[in-house]
């Protein structure tokens, strides 16, 4: 595919105005919700920062035999 993008989404517009009008209207308000969502950050600030911090730390191991004890207290079986 090595349409530019302003061609794919006049090719989509074109698609959609050759559906009936109340489906024209459901989709665009689709589009519009994705579109926010795109737009919306996933962290604020804050999370941001406490993600940095976190991953600015030194890693820690658990030795197998204590991460399995871990693991039976939620499952048994294992």
């Amino acid at each position: 595919m090595n349409q530019s993008k302003t061609a794919t989404l006049d090719e989509a517009m074109a698609a959609l105005q050759r559906l009936p009008e109340d489906t024209q209207v459901a989709l665009a308000e689709e589009l519009v919700a994705l579109a926010e969502d795109y737009q919306t950050p996933g962290l604020t600030d804050a999370q941001r920062d406490i993600v940095a911090g976190r991953l600015a730390e030194p890693r820690s191991h658990m030795p197998r035999a204590d991460f399995l004890a871990l693991l039976r207290r939620y499952n048994p079986a294992l």
